[in-house]
């Protein structure tokens, strides 16, 4: 179902790095086929004075909501791996503010610029659906109307993305959503530790072997049975439960050394680079040390982190 048929459309508002636009032809705006058949729009709307790039994605029509949404999630999901795999910043605001306008403040909008009969929603990042036979307005707070890589380029690596079988699950978009935003962190202290969150997302810790899980149970046991304040108690076992998994020291270094097998990264092997960027990490974030090393490593570091996830997640 396309054209002006009744149905649903997505609408999905995103924005890239000041120094990673989108390169869009004359009138800031693409059509294109999805599949050749799911036509799309990618349209430009960055204000003279906002130094990021921020764009809006449209796609449709379907038969049903739920349809247009499933493609929707699917189309983000793409932008966020193809971003990834490509080393590219993009944000959907997910951690960010979230406009909301009441009933009351729609219809004033709609008598302040005359849109009477049309629907109003909030110019929101991220996705909305809407119906496609219906006139609406995307309105902002204000009250207003809402290395570049060229716009072909980037419909064309989205389509190649969707059509890959992977599915990701929470916590795979979660990294790729924690990657691909570090771009628009200000300082490298407060990039390289998103990044470094961004490789704790991606850690399961594995069980200690047995002979440590028997020895701290006999420790729980013990503690347990002691006449110690309940609180103090719980304090005890609950941080010696901890041990039962290996730390996220250990976790990083072995999955860096089982997906990074063969690179180097600053002089070092994966394992080695991981545990001396957390080394770094814990100094900065427990003694405040702002130590310079981190603004040595860091494009090693986004390079390791990029090399992880396409080896972890995106293959």
């Amino acid at each position: 179902m396309n054209g002006l048929e009744k149905g649903y459309m997505f609408r999905i508002k995103f924005q890239t790095p000041e120094n990673e636009r989108i390169t869009m032809p004359g009138n800031n705006e693409i059509k294109a086929k999805l599949f050749d058949k799911l036509d799309i729009t990618l349209k430009d709307v960055s204000t003279e004075d906002h130094k990021n790039g921020i764009y809006v994605l449209k796609g449709g029509a379907f038969d049903s909501k739920e349809e247009a949404e499933r493609f929707a999630l699917k189309i983000r999901d793409s932008i966020l791996s193809y971003c990834a795999a490509n080393g590219k910043g993009v944000s959907f605001n997910s951690f960010g503010f979230k406009l909301f306008i009441t009933d009351a403040g729609k219809e004033w909008v709609k008598s302040l610029f005359g849109f009477v009969g049309s629907e109003i929603y909030e110019d929101r990042f991220a996705i909305t659906i809407y119906e496609s036979d219906k006139d609406v307005k995307f309105v902002s707070s204000n009250p207003s109307l809402v290395v570049g890589h060229p716009a072909d380029n980037f419909i064309h690596g989205i389509e190649d993305r969707i059509k890959l079988p992977k599915e990701f699950n929470d916590k795979e978009l979660l990294t790729l959503e924690i990657y691909t935003s570090s771009s628009f962190e200000k300082t490298n202290n407060s990039k390289f530790l998103q990044l470094m969150m961004g490789i704790e997302s991606m850690l399961d810790l594995e069980e200690s072997d047995k002979e440590i899980q028997d020895m701290l149970n006999y420790f729980i046991s013990y503690i347990n049975n002691s006449r110690m304040e309940p609180g103090k108690k719980q304090y005890l076992t609950s941080s010696i439960g901890n041990l039962k998994k290996e730390s996220i020291t250990k976790a990083g270094i072995r999955i860096s050394n089982k997906y990074l097998s063969g690179k180097q990264y600053h002089g070092k092997n994966p394992g080695d680079f991981y545990k001396y960027c957390y080394d770094l990490r814990s100094k900065l974030l427990h003694e405040g040390k702002n130590s310079p090393e981190i603004d040595d490593i860091l494009d090693d570091f986004v390079t390791f982190v990029g090399d992880l996830i396409k080896a972890k997640i995106l293959t």
